[in-house]
């Protein structure tokens, strides 16, 4: 049987382990409580030393007048080297898109017809090129957007890899997401007007293969037996010459885009 004695020391060290127990649980709450702030001041910290960054490296391009004079200065601002690998996706995307417009026309049409000793079958095969090359030049607008899709991809996850914070992140894909819709335009433009251009090509070819054996070329013109079918002639010359100008007019338009947005990143600096 225990003492008075015993049941006392007993009740005294249970009442010393609840105690510690509860000190314990008060440590620990103001550990998590200061260790949550810390946490939240380190982000907010993080976040405002990338926005000084990022305003650091915008005024260092402004100041260079060239990102990679900026670079050079400093080669470790993550900024910058995520605006330098902006630069090398457009740069990568316009290369593709090039390859894919030089893929549109085959060499079959580039080689002129001789409508004097051109056959059915002959003309009748490079209708056929210029139908398909019709189509390939359509579906370019839609693989120009898939390009642009990817290319932006690409940089995303660039600049999420770098760290560039919210307002870098934000100022750049901003920027991309603007040039990224006027080129959009234009090239939408491209593929419009040279898919036209093949479609009054193949109608221009299909109306000569109609007279076929009718017609005589004089000094290069061609000579008709009737008005109406000079008529029908000039119609489809005409609408060819027409798709011709709109082509070479959304050529001058890509050209000088291509220009404006080499140009463009300066903007990132605020000019």
């Amino acid at each position: 049987m225990k003492s008075p004695s015993d049941r006392k020391t007993k009740t005294s060290s249970g009442r010393k382990a609840r105690t510690r127990t509860v000190i314990a649980f008060v440590l620990l709450f103001l550990l998590l409580g200061v260790g949550g702030y810390f946490a939240v001041t380190f982000n907010n910290l993080r976040e405002r030393v990338a926005t000084i960054q990022t305003q650091s490296a915008l005024q260092e391009i402004g100041d260079a007048k060239d990102l990679g004079e900026a670079l050079k200065r400093h080669p470790q601002n993550r900024v910058l080297l995520t605006i330098q690998k902006v630069a090398k996706a457009a740069e990568e995307t316009n290369a593709a898109a090039d390859k894919l417009l030089g893929e549109i026309e085959p060499p079959s049409l580039s080689r002129p017809i001789d409508y004097v000793k051109a056959s059915r079958n002959d003309l009748d095969a490079f209708r056929a090129d210029l139908k398909v090359t019709e189509a390939k030049a359509s579906a370019f607008a839609s693989q120009y957007l898939a390009l642009l899709k990817g290319e932006r991809g690409e940089v995303e996850r660039f600049a999420f890899s770098q760290n560039v914070g919210k307002e870098g992140l934000s100022r750049i894909l901003d920027n991309l997401d603007r040039r990224q819709a006027e080129a959009a335009a234009v090239m939408s433009k491209v593929s419009a007007s040279r898919a036209e251009y093949y479609r009054a090509y193949e109608k221009y070819v299909a109306m000569l293969e109609g007279e076929l054996g009718a017609f005589k070329i004089v000094n290069g013109e061609f000579i008709f037996p009737i008005q109406r079918t000079v008529d029908r002639y000039n119609a489809a010359a005409q609408a060819m010459t027409a798709a011709a100008k709109r082509v070479a007019e959304s050529e001058e338009e890509r050209k000088r885009l291509a220009q404006s947005q080499r140009e463009g990143w300066m903007q990132l600096a605020g000019k």
